[in-house]
């Protein structure tokens, strides 16, 4: 009887300490990840560097799609697990759009950063014709 109670107590202190990390370090990554990605974009407009440069482009449109994986998949993740508001409960159809928004989201983004290199190896080419494909016309 005593191992139950025993077992039954670090079950319940590891998932207090599971709840507890996910809000500190959830939070953490959220405030950092949306003032970091705010800032980009906010860098990359008021420079207006994103019109002549593809690359910076791809770095700007990327910090928008990050946003929607910060906002959809991980603050709905830390209302659920620290605050039990859980809205994909009460809303199926909110069940459904919010992993097709943070799949579709974290596919952009990751797009952006392999056209962003893609841009950067041609940027830097040697080759006239592959600086050439370089541009924001391309990109757009």
């Amino acid at each position: 009887m005593s191992s139950n109670l025993t077992n039954t107590s670090i079950i319940f202190q590891l998932d207090r300490l599971s709840r507890n990390l996910n809000l500190t370090i959830g939070f953490i990554i959220l405030i950092g990840g949306s003032f970091g990605n705010l800032l980009n974009i906010f860098v990359f407009i008021s420079s207006g560097n994103y019109k002549h440069n593809a690359s910076s482009l791809y770095a700007m449109v990327r910090s928008f799609f990050d946003l929607v994986v910060l906002y959809c998949g991980l603050f709905t993740r830390i209302l659920s697990f620290g605050f039990q508001i859980d809205a994909t409960v009460t809303n199926q159809v909110w069940c459904k759009l919010r992993v097709a928004f943070i799949d579709v989201a974290a596919l952009m983004s990751f797009t952006c950063l392999c056209m962003q290199s893609i841009d950067a190896f041609f940027a830097s080419s040697r080759s006239v014709v592959y600086r050439q494909l370089s541009s924001v016309r391309i990109a757009r």
